[in-house]
């Protein structure tokens, strides 16, 4: 899609970023209404409408180039991901202790997430096959695919283990209820404090890196074809990123038991160590192998860290609240990037992209001691979830 929106729209640095705040200032409007809704209602509906929305988003992005309908996209699109954000990954967890108890959240979601990465691999050069008839063909059979995609969870997917609470009315007071009852769980439990100030953090640096990667390729260095198709380049990087996060998954998964938790936050601080570090040698390194190599590091770090972050969360959120927990770090997480997202943009128009990275790098560094902190509160009362 950035590729889309660089060639056929045309979009510049700071068009590029404004687009992705516009969707980051959607999520953060919406993520908490939604997650309410998915733990006061039904966490099922609220995923079929995210990919029906997801859907429609697609067809209006790749039906038109004005900035003025991208955005309208981007917006919908935003939307759509606060139905799915939290109210997935709730779901699931209650599906598991209703439906089969013996299997860990941790190796529900890692081992889930392997399989979604698959099935982007197969996307990847799906996209690439039918970026021959073109690049806004491959996004509306996308859009095409969420569709069916929606319909498909309404019909056969099941809720077991999801129960409303006994004497809710349903209103607007039951909402408030739920918003408050989550937030109190994440402010009374140091560990979620540490984790959604995780999420903030990579959100506040991440924004340059996510919407301008692949403008950085395209104004540096001259790059191959494949089989004559300029976009082969865009599906050799990412099913790289997917391979490499998949191994890195299963590594992780290896003993298909619940990781202890010092082990998950030493491994959480490492996969954000890495981010740090490869966004500044992405932004700076002048030979396109160390480059490609620096993209890997950053894109599997982040893709790995999002499943580990999400089984923390769960692991400390009660069913009641659960969504709205997860609903709250992906606030965080959208937040951070409505800060940052305009000013990275900014001085990467202004003063080039790698000082952007450089800026990036050094948004994310606080992020560390919080972790260290953390770490070693945890060695000192292993025993205590609420550490």
């Amino acid at each position: 899609m950035a590729v889309y929106f660089i060639k056929s729209a045309g979009l510049g640095d700071f068009q590029l970023v404004i687009l992705g705040t516009i969707f980051e200032v959607t999520i953060f409007l919406f993520e908490i209404p939604t997650g309410v809704v998915a733990d006061v209602y039904s966490r099922k509906l609220s995923v079929t409408l995210a990919y029906l929305l997801t859907g429609i988003a697609f067809l209006i992005t790749g039906l038109s180039t004005p900035f003025a309908l991208l955005a309208l996209g981007a917006v919908v699109w935003g939307i759509a991901e606060t139905f799915l954000s939290g109210a997935r990954e709730a779901w699931i967890a209650d599906e598991l202790t209703a439906v089969q108890p013996n299997v860990s959240v941790d190796q529900a979601f890692i081992g889930g997430n392997q399989y979604s990465l698959a099935g982007r691999f197969i996307g990847v050069w799906a996209a690439f096959g039918i970026s021959f008839v073109s690049v806004r063909a491959s996004i509306v059979v996308g859009a095409i695919g969420f569709v069916i995609l929606g319909v498909l969870y309404f019909l056969m997917s099941s809720e077991h283990g999801f129960k409303r609470v006994v004497g809710h009315t349903h209103n607007l007071g039951d909402l408030k209820q739920t918003l408050f009852d989550g937030f109190n769980v994440i402010k009374s439990r140091a560990a979620l404090v540490a984790v959604v100030l995780t999420t903030f953090f990579v959100g506040f640096s991440s924004e340059a890196m996510d919407r301008l990667w692949q403008k950085r390729f395209l104004d540096s260095f001259t790059l191959p074809t494949l089989f004559n198709n300029p976009e082969g380049i865009w599906s050799l990087l990412q099913s790289g990123v997917l391979l490499g996060t998949i191994i890195v998954l299963a590594i992780l998964n290896r003993a298909k038991t619940e990781i202890p938790p010092l082990k998950l936050l030493g491994i959480i601080l490492t996969l954000v160590v890495s981010i740090a570090g490869g966004m500044i040698v992405f932004g700076f390194a002048p030979v396109l192998p160390v480059v490609i190599a620096a993209f890997f590091a950053v894109r599997i770090a982040r893709r790995a860290l999002d499943p580990l972050i999400k089984a923390w969360l769960n692991r400390r959120a009660e069913s009641a609240v659960r969504a709205t927990v997860l609903s709250f770090a992906g606030q965080a997480h959208s937040f951070g990037e409505i800060i940052s997202g305009p000013v990275l943009g900014s001085i990467s128009q202004l003063a080039g992209f790698r000082w952007a990275m450089l800026a990036s790098s050094g948004l994310l560094m606080p992020n560390i001691p919080i972790l260290l902190k953390r770490i070693a509160v945890v060695k000192s009362d292993p025993d205590n979830p609420d550490h």
